[in-house]
C-alpha cells in the first residue's frame, strides 16, 4: 500500500534533534518492509525492526504542524531504530479533506503484521465454558451494503485449531489485565460476555494498540502495560 501526506522526522540521541518543518512524505508498505520517502531523505525498516506505532507525537512537533500548515491534521507516528538509537516518523493528512482513513489504513496495515496468524489461547465466555482453546487471529472480509453502497467489512476473528470462529473484538465494553491474562468484556445482544486471552507480551501490546488505534476502544491500561514489557515511550513530556 501507499500513503501520501506530510511527515516529520525526529531523531532521539543524546539530545533530541528536531527538524524545523513538516514536509511531503510518501510511505510504501509491502510484505516485509516499510519505506519512508521524504523530499530529500529515504528511510527503510523491516517490520521486525519497528519499535512502536501510534506513539504520542511530541508537543513541539504537534505545534509546528499547526503553525506551518493550513487546516487541521490527523497525525500518528512510527518509531524505528536509527543510527544506534531511535527515530520517530510522524505522518498525517488534512482531516477536513481526507478524514482519518489514510492514517488508520497505515496503522492497520502495520498492526496486522504483528497480530495476525500469531498463536494464542482463548477462554471464550466464561459463563458458558471453562475450556481454553488454542488458535490464531485471522482477518475475515465480507461485502456489506451501507446506504445502497457496497463496502468491504474487515474483522479479526479468533480461529481455533478446529476451525471454530469467535468474534471477540466487537462491541467491547472493557479491556483489562487479570493475573497476566487479557480480559475482554463485550456486550452481545444486551448480555455481558467476558473472555480471557493468554498471549505473549509483544502480541498483547500490539493487540492493545490495534484496539485503541484502529477500533477506537478506550484502552486505559495501555500506558501501564508498557512498563511491564520491553517497549518504551519515545519521548516523555512533562
Amino acid at each position: 500500500m501507499k500513503f501520501s501526506g506530510v511527515g516529520f522526522f525526529l531523531k532521539r540521541g543524546k539530545e533530541i534533534t528536531l527538524f524545523d518543518r513538516w514536509e511531503k512524505l510518501d510511505i510504501f508498505i509491502d510484505d516485509s518492509k516499510i519505506v519512508f520517502e521524504f523530499q530529500n531523505k529515504e528511510l527503510e525498516a523491516e517490520f521486525n525492526d519497528i519499535i512502536d506505532i501510534d506513539s504520542k507525537v511530541p508537543k513541539k512537533v504537534r505545534y509546528l504542524i499547526k503553525t506551518t500548515l493550513e487546516g487541521a491534521y490527523n497525525i500518528s507516528s512510527i518509531v524505528i531504530p536509527f543510527e544506534e538509537d531511535l527515530a520517530m516518523i510522524a505522518f498525517g493528512v488534512e482531516s477536513s479533506i481526507y478524514g482519518e482513513f489514510p492514517v488508520k489504513s497505515v496503522l492497520k496495515e502495520i498492526l496486522y503484521k504483528f497480530i495476525l496468524d500469531k498463536e494464542l489461547e482463548v477462554l471464550y465466555n466464561i459463563k458458558k465454558s471453562d475450556e481454553w482453546k488454542k488458535g490464531k487471529l485471522k482477518l475475515v472480509k465480507k461485502k456489506i451494503k451501507v446506504n445502497f453502497i457496497t463496502k468491504i467489512e474487515e474483522k479479526i476473528l479468533f480461529e481455533t485449531r478446529d476451525k471454530e470462529y469467535y468474534d471477540i473484538f466487537s462491541k467491547i465494553k472493557d479491556v483489562n489485565l487479570e493475573n497476566g491474562y487479557l480480559r475482554i468484556t463485550q456486550s452481545v445482544v444486551g448480555k455481558k460476555v467476558t473472555s480471557y486471552l493468554s498471549l505473549d507480551d509483544e502480541l498483547k501490546y500490539f493487540l492493545l494498540k490495534y484496539l485503541k488505534s484502529v477500533l477506537n476502544v478506550n484502552v486505559g491500561l495501555l500506558k501501564e502495560f508498557k512498563t511491564t514489557c520491553h517497549f518504551e515511550s519515545f519521548l516523555e513530556e512533562p
